[in-house]
């Protein structure tokens, strides 16, 4: 549904740049907006295997478990407040708890 939307819009502009005798222009910012798109996805992609790498010395020190255990009971704690906090926010806080828990559960 998203890609069709986006498709519309860039369609949309196509017709519009050629009806408006802005065609170069738009050619051009569609050069630019992929040159755009490709630096980002080239640092987000950095960042993501520094990250990655980072996990893995922690997860092979051990440290990920104690760090996701401190964790546990923030979010343990965060949760309870919020239940006993906002009137109708129960459940929501109640289900997010125990998704939590049973992500770091399964991931440690």
């Amino acid at each position: 549904m998203l890609g069709k939307i986006y498709g519309a819009i860039c369609l949309l502009a196509l017709i519009f740049g050629v009806c408006t005798g802005n065609a170069a222009a738009l050619g051009g910012a569609v050069i630019d907006g992929a040159a755009g798109a490709v630096q980002v996805t080239l640092s987000l992609c950095g960042m993501m295997c520094l990250w990655c790498g980072l996990m893995e010395v922690l997860r092979e020190a051990g440290a990920v478990r104690r760090l996701s255990a401190i964790n546990l009971g923030v979010v343990k704690e965060m949760m309870l407040t919020w239940i006993f906090t906002f009137p109708g926010c129960g459940l929501i806080s109640f289900l997010m708890a125990n998704l939590f828990i049973a992500l770091f559960y399964f991931l440690v």
